[in-house]
């Protein structure tokens, strides 16, 4: 008997961390999809502006960070009021400290 209640409660516990983790994961790819299309959107923005060289080091500087633009940095990246340089994700977080 003490067995049976022992497997029952380490059944609900594993079901409650199993669903947490795939809550979790769920969540996880939900960010990177969101990320993606983010960075999918912004590099189309910008295909008409910037040369095929500077979206690829866009592309794979966004992708190697783990990072997505700001969408109003990219449209002013666009309209010509800044640099896509500016565009690169940060290098570490001291340097917003600079």
């Amino acid at each position: 008997e003490e067995f049976d209640m022992a497997a029952k409660v380490y059944a609900d516990a594993f079901s409650v961390v199993r669903e947490e983790g795939f809550q979790q994961g769920v969540q996880q790819g939900v960010q990177q999809g969101v990320q993606q299309g983010v960075q999918q959107a912004a590099l189309k923005f910008l295909g008409t502006v910037l040369e095929p060289s500077q979206l690829a080091s866009l592309e794979n500087a966004w992708q190697q960070a783990d990072w997505s633009p700001d969408l109003d940095a990219v449209l002013a990246v666009r309209d010509g009021t800044r640099s896509w340089t500016l565009l690169m994700p940060p290098t570490s977080p001291a340097s917003s400290d600079d």
